[in-house]
């Protein structure tokens, strides 16, 4: 991995989705088994050939991009085609240039306060939060994608699902790049890639224990 730059059922009817119903004794805590991810390489389970961004691109063809693909973020690469940050669709509303806008209200520094009244008194996630908004403030009169994007983490075609799943759990990122043998970007895989693969390896074991009870009888 590399960092760049209630009831017995649930039915998701209810949602508005038309899924199977998972019932309540067989949900991914009871049955989840480290061993089904054995195999599952992020190659089989990745987008091929992402779209992607230079530095130089500008913001408004990165918001069309976006928008016109309906997705979160985009990578951006150089001239040799190494991935080196993403521009997402937040870093793009934080810019003065669109609706969002980031409070300022602080100044150089935290309002006196502010760490007891939001934080519970933990001055480094109040730190942590302080700078993060500092970097965005930095970057809200951007005009290019290099001067927008943020650091990403990539991983190799050939790592496990296992090991692209927790490399966006442990950072909480949305999404992660693929590189190939010649670190050239080659795909990416996101938390929507990864939750389907988990729900068809649980709709196969479900289909599996089905089949051999009925052939018990």
């Amino acid at each position: 991995m590399w960092l760049r730059s209630r009831s017995a059922s649930i039915s998701a009817v209810r949602l508005g989705v038309h899924s199977s119903t998972v019932e309540e004794s067989e949900t991914p805590e009871k049955t989840a088994d480290q061993s089904w991810w054995d195999g599952i390489t992020v190659r089989e389970v990745m987008t091929s050939n992402p779209l992607s961004l230079t530095p130089e691109t500008s913001i408004f063809t990165a918001m069309e991009m976006l928008t016109e693909n309906a997705i979160s973020g985009i990578p951006v690469v150089d001239d040799s085609g190494e991935v080196v940050g993403v521009v997402s669709a937040y870093d793009i509303l934080t810019l003065d240039s669109t609706p969002g806008q980031l409070d300022r209200s602080d100044g150089f520094f935290p309002r006196i306060g502010r760490c007891r009244e939001e934080f519970d008194g933990d001055e480094q996630a109040m730190w942590r939060f302080f700078f993060s908004l500092r970097n965005g403030i930095e970057k809200a009169r951007a005009s290019k994608v290099g001067d927008s994007m943020h650091d990403t983490y990539c991983v190799s075609a050939n790592d496990s699902i296992s090991d692209v799943a927790n490399v966006i759990v442990r950072n909480n990122t949305q999404r992660a790049f693929v590189l190939d043998e010649n670190r050239r970007l080659c795909g990416v895989v996101s938390r929507g890639d990864i939750l389907r693969v988990t729900m068809k390896k649980y709709r196969d074991v479900k289909h599996k224990g089905q089949s051999r009870n009925s052939h018990s009888h």
